[in-house]
């Protein structure tokens, strides 16, 4: 995934812990002072969107196939961010070479200009392998800007397919009650619980 620098308030942490068994009894007593319902919770849907969204759970609760648009897009989140991982440690080696290659450049000009035996030849051979490493670290530096580009690509489609999702939530849940009401057939079986 792409980093986030966002760090979450602490009173804004523990607010919504103290805040949101509230809103979750308040939503209970709504539900159960409804004598009939028919069809799927308008809050069951939310908390499976907010809880299981990127998975698409909010829509097979549904029971729409659109659940499944969503899978191949947090499992390309997930090979992304596999592939970060792996050019991670090749990024980090290519860079640590460069700055050797930097440091011995930088000793043997020095040398250089102290007219040491030998320091021509041994620039030379720096600026060399100075050269190959910045060459090794800008292919490796191109690999894991790719990597990190397209991780933030799919997190982002993912992030509007829940917002759109999101957004569309309510529609949904009131067509599917609609559908279940008119054909009895399409109501879950209750679970017989004692």
């Amino acid at each position: 995934m792409p980093n986030l620098d966002f760090v979450l308030p602490l009173w804004l942490y523990w607010s919504g812990l103290a805040i949101f068994p509230l809103v979750a009894m308040y939503l209970v007593r709504r539900e159960r002072a409804r004598k009939r319902r028919v069809g799927p919770s308008l809050f069951v849907a939310y908390l499976f969107w907010l809880c299981a969204g990127f998975l698409g759970i909010h829509r097979f609760y549904l029971r729409s196939m659109l659940g499944f648009l969503f899978i191949p897009v947090f499992l390309g989140i997930v090979y992304c961010n596999t592939q970060v991982r792996e050019v991670r440690d090749e990024h980090s080696r290519t860079n640590a070479e460069l700055q050797q290659a930097e440091r011995d450049v930088a000793r043997s000009r020095e040398d250089a200009k102290a007219n040491t035996p030998g320091s021509a030849q041994v620039l030379a051979h720096d600026e060399a392998a100075y050269a190959s490493k910045k060459a090794a670290f800008d292919a490796a530096n191109a690999v894991t800007q790719y990597w990190n580009r397209t991780t933030g690509i799919v997190a982002s489609a993912l992030a509007v397919m829940l917002v759109i999702d999101g957004l569309l939530l309510p529609g949904l849940v009131r067509r599917r009650r609609e559908r279940e009401a008119v054909d009895p057939r399409l109501r879950p079986k209750a679970l017989d619980m004692p």
